[in-house]
């Protein structure tokens, strides 16, 4: 075992937060609270995995419970505990909103309708389990400060992006990093956004001065990865009695968990299930 990193060692060199792909802000890893389940809490490096495996179990871990948020409904309540205590005047759990259309028309239409048919919908969370779980390897090159990543990513550009985002301030900016994306085992979306593994394995070997590599394991990819769905909708049609469709309406609750790190806007995904 070479080391163990922890929130703390990378928020010396504010590390310990990233941005996501949706303008949102998630832990790399932690530095006091513990925010979902399987987040990560520290990295071990070694110099192999079965190293590193009982380096892990050297780790020890204190938890506090908490009261949870796990109803996206209850989630807005006025007395629902706030998640994100980390952004200042954040008082309540409603991470994003989007809207389109024309409102007052549509409200117009369903007010003089002959038939309104309103139905409550659930499309359930899903895990995509692709073949191949995520993984990378950081080559950081402390001579030309240059980074090199071998990963499999289905958004190489936007990873260099956020990389750049989160560690310009140490010298990495967008020319300084290079992303390569060989044939990968399935995505799905779900290798589009940038996990905490990713930038941990950077952090490591820009401090170590050595490649770092980091593969997820089946169990870790089932339980930390991001998932998709989990939209509750409440789908409104107005129409003529004859069966003539004249307006709908459509109001999506969805529950991207403690942060925004989807891979697109719930708009998308949002409109072709609707």
């Amino acid at each position: 075992v070479i080391a163990v990193v922890t929130g703390k060692d990378l928020e010396k060199y504010n590390l310990h937060w990233m941005p996501t792909l949706m303008s949102d802000t998630q832990m790399v890893l932690p530095t006091d609270t513990v925010m979902y389940q399987a987040q990560e809490v520290a990295a071990v490096i070694a110099t192999d995995r079965y190293a590193a495996r009982d380096g892990k179990e050297a780790v020890m871990v204190e938890y506090e419970p908490m009261k949870p948020v796990i109803d996206p409904h209850k989630s807005l309540d006025p007395n629902a505990p706030v998640l994100r205590t980390d952004k200042p005047g954040k008082t309540d759990n409603h991470i994003w909103h989007w809207e389109v259309g024309d409102k007052e028309a549509t409200e117009k239409v369903f007010a003089g309708a002959d038939v309104v048919v309103k139905e409550q919908m659930h499309i359930p969370r899903i895990h995509v389990a692709s073949i191949e779980t995520c993984g990378c390897v950081a080559d950081y090159d402390k001579v030309n400060n240059h980074l090199t990543m071998y990963m499999t990513t289905q958004a190489p550009h936007a990873i260099r992006t956020v990389i750049a985002l989160v560690a310009g301030h140490v010298g990495l900016t967008e020319e300084k990093v290079r992303v390569i994306s060989p044939d990968i085992g399935g995505g799905f979306g779900g290798k589009v956004p940038v996990y905490p593994g990713y930038v941990i394995a950077i952090a490591v070997s820009f401090l170590v001065g050595k490649p770092v590599k980091w593969v997820e394991d089946r169990s870790e990819n089932l339980q930390a990865d991001s998932f998709a769905r989990d939209y509750h909708i409440t789908a409104e049609m107005a129409g003529t009695k004859d069966g003539k469709i004249l307006a709908t309406r459509f109001k999506v609750l969805a529950d991207h968990g403690y942060t925004d790190a989807s891979a697109n806007p719930s708009k998308f995904p949002t409109g072709l299930f609707s």
